[in-house]
């Protein structure tokens, strides 16, 4: 996998295959637009009752993300 996303403890890391080893990296070279300081925010509630608006809300404000960035 050339990008994997750890979520553990409330964190969330990003690590990059390079020449055979992954490096943590503090940014998603994949989704370069999506500010990564607040997705555990929404991990964090996609394990409280009412996941479905969790789910709607994130994917609501990547497209917000992602849209913002576009010229």
């Amino acid at each position: 996998m050339p990008e994997v996303w750890c979520y553990a403890k409330g964190e969330l890391t990003i690590k990059q295959l390079r020449r055979g080893r992954y490096v943590q990296l503090d940014h998603s070279p994949t989704f370069a637009n999506v500010p990564l300081t607040e997705i555990p925010t929404f991990l964090s509630q996609s394990t409280k009752p009412g996941e479905r608006g969790v789910v709607k809300a994130f994917r609501a404000w990547v497209q917000e993300c992602l849209q913002a960035q576009s010229p």
